[in-house]
């Protein structure tokens, strides 16, 4: 069985670009420009719940600035929004280099320097080999700093001795000041452009251990506070609030601790119109029956994530063909009900399935007036039928299925709704 959401490899990075499948291109044009205007070091926070898409974005936005680098790579499916960009005011002049680091990768190592440096000289294939002065600087770098990489046992004079460089390993730990400058001379030799900056990109921080979730905003912000340097984090900060007081205590104020590593903090938006066209492009056959419609307002109803939905989307299409085939009512509405329900809160999926709370059902119905007017047309009801009276329909039906447990709905309504019993309509709702 195939994963339901797409992993964020290049030929789906370009490809999600290209088509704009959650509508979210002039986002990016919009960051792009934001980030070429900020002057000196500067940190944002681009926050989204988990599923929210925030890897694909930062993605997309690296591909974006790849192609504005001279002598790369380009991808045709990223020009035009190059060329947007560049249209909108991004300054070439102020090239932005983007390196994306994803922390979650190292969190096995009690220590990010070294992954960050090497993300850094390797952000541009054979740069490493082919550049002697940045091997040196890394080497010399390395050497200056105490660096825990905890599981992997290697020591830095093995790394340094990899990169044949030839420098003795055997000095003292030097201070601050001098581990910074060294630093600072190793992204010089990095950003081989006159005013080019860089942009580090740090995803996944917030699913990593408290302490190395820490350990990487500490490092960052006391040793790459360098005017030739942007920091953008991609992250779930209500995630991140919580790791932060599990790790130093309830009489931490999370919050504050966590804005003094943020110059600036923007939240992703996933609106309707994105949910919508991600539908779309999940199944472009999604015709107007009433299943597909209650499908599209569940979404939308429960404010799923972009991975929530693809989870939704997923489990729905494989019963779709069914409730087409078989009609009624009750698999129209029950099924997709229960496949969200089950994502959305496990304790009311259990509650709703043994008989006991109707209401979640009765509340996402009574939400949406289109649902209502559609109800009441297959139920053969007079138009100007309240909405109690339409959903007090839906009781009798419930307590027959799910409380009674006798599989049928009362012969009196049972040509109207379809014939499904319990049985079935879980075995559909189960994915």
């Amino acid at each position: 069985m195939r994963k339901p959401t797409l992993e964020p490899t290049d030929e789906n990075i370009l490809d999600t670009l290209a088509a704009d499948v959650l509508g979210r291109n002039e986002l990016l044009i919009d960051t792009i420009i934001l980030l070429n205007n900020l002057e000196g070091n500067f940190t944002v926070a681009l926050d989204s719940p988990w599923g929210g898409g925030k890897t694909f974005f930062v993605k997309q936005l690296q591909k974006i600035l790849q192609y504005c680098i001279p002598d790369t790579a380009k991808e045709e499916s990223v020009k035009k929004l190059a060329d947007k960009a560049i249209d909108r005011g991004y300054a070439k002049e102020k090239l932005l280099i983007p390196i994306y680091f994803n922390a979650w990768i190292y969190d096995n190592l009690e220590d990010p320097m070294l992954p960050l440096l090497y993300t850094i000289a390797d952000y541009k294939e054979g740069k490493l080999n082919a550049s002697v002065p940045l091997r040196e600087r890394l080497a010399n770098l390395i050497s200056s700093v105490s660096i825990n990489i905890g599981p992997l046992s290697v020591s830095t004079k093995q790394i340094v001795d990899s990169l044949s460089v030839g420098e003795s390993l055997i000095k003292p730990v030097i201070d601050q000041t001098e581990i910074k400058e060294k630093m600072y001379a190793f992204i010089e030799e990095a950003l081989e452009y006159e005013n080019s900056r860089l942009l580090l990109i740090i995803d996944e921080l917030d699913r990593c251990r408290p302490t190395f979730a820490v350990e990487v905003l500490e490092r960052v912000k006391h040793f790459y506070d360098n005017d030739n340097i942007i920091t953008l984090y991609s992250l779930n900060k209500s995630q991140l609030v919580h790791t932060v007081a599990h790790l130093y205590g309830s009489n931490c104020n999370a919050t504050v601790y966590l804005n003094r590593f943020f110059d600036y903090t923007f939240a992703l938006p996933l609106s309707d119109k994105n949910r919508s066209r991600y539908i779309v492009s999940s199944e472009s056959d999604f015709s107007e029956g009433l299943a597909d419609f209650f499908s599209d307002h569940i979404i939308k109803y429960y404010g799923f994530s972009i991975r929530e939905t693809a989870h939704y989307l997923e489990s729905y299409k494989r019963a779709r063909n069914t409730i087409f085939q078989e009609s009624g009512i009750l698999l129209s509405i029950y099924v997709p009900f229960l496949i969200a329900l089950r994502i959305h809160d496990q304790q009311e999926y259990e509650k709703f399935i043994s008989g006991r709370f109707l209401q979640p059902l009765r509340i996402c119905i009574e939400d949406n007036e289109d649902i209502i007017n559609r109800l009441r047309r297959c139920l053969e009801t007079r138009k100007d039928a309240a909405t109690k009276e339409v959903l007090d329909s839906f009781s009798e039906t419930y307590s027959t299925i799910f409380r009674q447990d006798s599989g049928r709905p009362h012969g009196g309504v049972r040509a109207i709704w379809g014939q499904a019993s319990k049985e079935h309509i879980l075995e559909l709702s189960s994915g």
